[in-house]
């Protein structure tokens, strides 16, 4: 009694959804974490090992499994740890994420496991993909927010950045080619079009393990 829950009710999250909100954006450490236990024991019967994390200063990717470079040693003191940018809570719907995890989290189990196409393109990695229902490599269209360095003169686009240093850092270093014109830049939000897939392995919904 007045203890504070780490997780969100289901119906604070519907009532979120209802006013136009992204109830992702509230995804904790403690939540990715439960989720991703769940994801593991449902598609593999495994104990997840390692922490996953979500990293706000992660601008280039969704998300990576990090791990040592292989050799003869047991491959579970190998794995580091997978991190998610918090770009994929912010931005993208509960399909997308749903997929994103899962896809990591077959890096992670492929590689602990001993195999060596545990990587993005190889034949067992993406086989396993389909199977569980996540995306093929290379496939989740960016979404977000995009930074456009534009020529101050004609408005011609010079470099699109997916972070604002990045942008300031061109506009005050460089001139335009076109007009040699100071360069400016522009702030676009890219929305979501990719849809979700189907699974031939059957996985619980993010939301339904959040309320149990």
């Amino acid at each position: 009694r007045g203890r504070k829950t780490p997780y969100i009710p289901v119906e604070r999250w519907e009532k979120i959804n209802k006013k136009g909100g992204n109830c992702m954006k509230k995804m904790t450490n403690v939540e990715l974490t439960k989720i991703c236990k769940v994801f593991c024991q449902e598609l593999w019967g495994h104990k997840l090992s390692i922490p996953v994390k979500i990293d706000g200063k992660i601008t280039t990717s969704l998300a990576y499994f990090r791990h040592y470079e292989e050799s003869e040693k047991d491959r579970k003191k190998l794995a580091i740890d997978i991190k998610f940018s918090r770009n994929l809570f912010e931005y993208y719907d509960e399909k997308i994420i749903k997929s994103v995890i899962l896809h990591e989290l077959t890096h992670y189990y492929l590689f602990i496991s001993g195999s060596t196409e545990y990587s993005d393109g190889e034949k067992e990695f993406e086989d396993e993909l389909r199977r569980i229902g996540s995306h093929p490599t290379k496939k989740i269209a960016y979404c977000g927010k995009l930074y456009r360095v534009y020529c101050s003169h004609c408005k011609t686009i010079i470099e699109t950045c997916k972070t604002e240093a990045k942008a300031k850092k061109i506009c005050r270093d460089y001139r335009s080619g076109c007009h040699n014109s100071p360069l400016d830049y522009r702030v676009e939000t890219i929305k979501q079009s990719t849809k979700g897939l189907t699974a031939k392995k059957k996985t619980s919904e993010i939301s339904e393990i959040l309320e149990g």
